[in-house]
Parts: C-alpha cells; sequence; structure tokens
C-alpha cells in the first residue's frame, strides 16, 4: 500500500499606512490551483496603489512563465 500527502502553501502581506483607508500594499505568493489547465502552479501578484501598480507571475508545472505588469488604474479583474 502507497500513501501520498501534498502540501501547498500560500502567504500575503498587506500594509496599511495610518490615516488613508485601504491598504496601499498587498501581496501574496505561493501555490495556486488552475481550473483552466486543471494543474498546480506558483502565483506571485501585487497590487500597489501608491505607485499604481499591478503584477502578476504564474509559472506552470511545465516550466511555463506568464508576467503581466500594468497600471493598477487600467487593471480590471
Amino acid at each position: 500500500m502507497f500513501e501520498a500527502l501534498t502540501v501547498h502553501e500560500k502567504v500575503g502581506v498587506k500594509v496599511k499606512r495610518s490615516g488613508k483607508g485601504g491598504w496601499i500594499l498587498n501581496t501574496t505568493s505561493g501555490d495556486e490551483y488552475t481550473n483552466d489547465l486543471e494543474a498546480w502552479g506558483k502565483r506571485a501578484l501585487t497590487t500597489d496603489r501608491e505607485r499604481n501598480v499591478y503584477r502578476e507571475v504564474i509559472e506552470l508545472w511545465d516550466g511555463t512563465r506568464i508576467e503581466s505588469t500594468a497600471r493598477l488604474s487600467d487593471h480590471h479583474d
């Protein structure tokens, strides 16, 4: 009998400046499942309101790397 255990992890950091509402920096990095490919990959996402930056990097199981950088004000989910 053979048993396997797979662990996936993800960490995040949020920065807030006193006197201002909402987060000015939000970043997460770690394993994430994509339904489109039905596979796990690594994803790093940063939204920086102070610098108006949206940056996302996805690394798939086959080594493919997708990077997207844009002005946060132009980005829509």
